[in-house]
């Protein structure tokens, strides 16, 4: 039994909002800004430095940006597999 081929994915808003941060960000430009914003906002910076005097307001805020950073690269992961914008 043959299987069938597999259908286009649909568009939906989150589909194309995802492939236009990857086509964004998968620019050269777009990978200069990126890297720039990373060594800025990193996921991975750490929200309290042991022996430091980080306050809660700073770690909050720290935390923020690298949830935000995280929404930039989960959506550029997403829109690698976004079905192509119609012109």
């Amino acid at each position: 039994m043959k299987k069938k081929p597999a259908e286009p994915q649909k568009a939906t808003p989150a589909s194309r909002l995802a492939g236009c941060y990857f086509r964004l960000f998968n620019t050269a430009d777009g990978r200069k800004v990126l890297a720039d914003l990373r060594k800025k906002f990193g996921e991975e910076r750490p929200r309290f430095v042991r022996g430091g005097s980080t306050t809660l307001q700073d770690a909050a805020l720290t935390d923020g940006e690298c949830n935000v950073m995280r929404e930039i690269r989960l959506a550029i992961e997403a829109g690698k597999n976004a079905p192509e914008e119609s012109p």
